[in-house]
């Protein structure tokens, strides 16, 4: 008996030096949620909460040091400039630090049938090489465009799964299901 309990003693031992120093049967590493969002109706935002929520994750806004004007004609004008000048608006620093994240949900409106200026920005700035990087986006009426491809084109060493899009316009009440319905399909929850 005396040796069964020394064997039993032993092998938890053993399981638990394991565990410890190698982290077997550690918790998976949450994810990260990281959007923009400029409208007054945050639809983005929406989508970013909604996804957050769904994978108990962490979440990120991306925002401006000098945020785009309020008026929508404006902020057409200044997209439209980012474009043509190849810039990218100077964005704050994040509150978390990407490394401690495996997993990378990347959302914006689109903008000129792609991701915006500021989603841009945060990709060609934050190398997510070896992560999992799953984009989602909102849109107006034209769809999402060329957003998924360009958000591959600027993630060449990222692991993509097949993003989510939906019209901003589209009823709030669907979105806790339509996201639902798209995790499940990619096996993200």
């Amino acid at each position: 008996m005396k040796r069964l309990a020394l064997i039993l003693v032993t092998v938890f031992s053993a399981m638990f030096m394991l565990v410890g120093c190698c982290g077997v049967g550690a918790a998976p590493k949450k994810p990260l949620v990281v959007y923009y969002t400029w409208s007054t109706g945050e639809n983005t935002k929406l989508v970013a909460e909604t996804i957050q929520k769904k994978v108990n994750g962490d979440i990120c806004e991306i925002k401006l040091v000098t945020p785009y004007p309020k008026d929508y004609s404006a902020v057409v004008s200044a997209g439209q400039a980012d474009l043509k000048t190849n810039d990218k608006p100077a964005l704050e620093k994040l509150p978390v630090d990407l490394a401690d994240y495996d997993t990378v949900y990347v959302g914006s409106p689109i903008w000129f049938a792609s991701y915006s200026s500021p989603l841009r920005a945060f990709l060609l700035k934050n190398d997510l090489s070896g992560k999992k990087v799953i984009p989602f986006c909102t849109y107006g009426n034209g769809g999402p465009g060329r957003f998924f491809d360009d958000v591959a084109k600027l993630c060449p060493n990222s692991t993509m799964v097949q993003g989510f899009s939906r019209a901003g316009a589209a009823a709030k009440d669907a979105l806790e299901g339509e996201v639902s319905a798209w995790l499940e399909k990619n096996g993200l929850l």
